[in-house]
């Protein structure tokens, strides 16, 4: 049986990984994220979940790698990591009070096969007031998770509704398709 590596750095992805109780190593990928306006959410969150496997196989090339990514899309709006504390508040701001959508885009990949799917989910937020906005984003500080919020901490107080097949995916890591693919592509 070949490596398995992970394609992150994420704390959170790791401690999901670490509960398949597979062997496996956690590597930060090269992999850019660059988007295109003219992509479906979806398709995003795919392409860049393969991106970050991909980029690992070059420098991997006997393992098998996992990469997985996510994009929210509000209607037609997709966003992205905030970077700073203005723009999470600003993103948390427009979900206050609606329903939008969590892409999970997840790929295992050999030299020999690549296996892709999505997980989606409908994330239905709870109507916020700015100070409610301010001491969650000065709590949580969730300038590197996209679409402001860390589900998996403080933010689940922000939701009203959470709707999709694994939970696991709206902290960046659907663990129940990543166990799939591995029996797919045939590493377990």
């Amino acid at each position: 049986m070949n490596s398995l590596i992970l394609g992150t750095a994420s704390t959170y992805k790791i401690e999901l990984m670490k509960r398949l109780n597979i062997p496996f190593a956690a590597l930060a990928s090269p992999f850019e994220e660059v988007g295109n306006l003219s992509e479906s959410p979806g398709d995003l969150a795919q392409r860049f979940a393969e991106g970050k496997a991909r980029s690992l196989l070059d420098l991997y090339p006997d393992a098998t790698i996992i990469g997985a990514d996510q994009v929210i899309a509000l209607g037609e709006e997709i966003f992205s990591k905030p970077l700073t504390r203005e723009n999470a508040m600003k993103q948390l701001r427009k979900l206050s009070g609606k329903t939008h959508i969590l892409y999970c885009g997840v790929c295992v990949l050999n030299r020999q096969s690549t296996v892709n799917s999505i997980v989606r989910f409908e994330m239905e937020m709870r109507e916020l007031s700015d100070h409610e906005i301010e001491t969650y984003v000065d709590l949580d500080e969730p300038l590197n998770c996209c679409g402001s919020y860390k589900i998996e901490s403080h933010g689940i107080a922000l939701f009203r509704r959470l709707e999709g097949p694994d939970y696991t995916a709206i902290i960046g890591l659907p663990l129940t398709e990543v166990q799939k693919q591995l029996e797919r592509i045939g590493f377990i």
